[in-house]
């Protein structure tokens, strides 16, 4: 497994914030399986887009010979 180090990022010229930004990349997930296979877990700990705020977020992508799955989830608001 490697980790990646939580770190805030910001792009200006799309009005987007990322913050708290961390993740793993697992291979062979679940180890207990012989499988090939790469998964990255990217959590956002917020996000800001315009007027959308997001908290507590993460996205999960699978990489294996079957193609490429994903799934994601976490908390949205939007300032009116």
């Amino acid at each position: 497994m490697l980790k990646v180090p939580e770190e805030d990022y910001d792009f200006p010229a799309y009005d987007l914030s990322l913050g708290q930004v961390s993740g793993d990349l697992l291979f062979n997930y679940p180890a207990d399986m012989l499988r090939n296979n790469l998964v990255n877990v990217v959590k956002f700990g917020r996000a800001r887009w315009r007027n959308f705020q997001a908290s507590d977020l993460w996205v999960s992508v699978t990489f294996d010979r079957k193609g490429i799955n994903g799934d994601f989830g976490g908390k949205l608001t939007v300032d009116t």
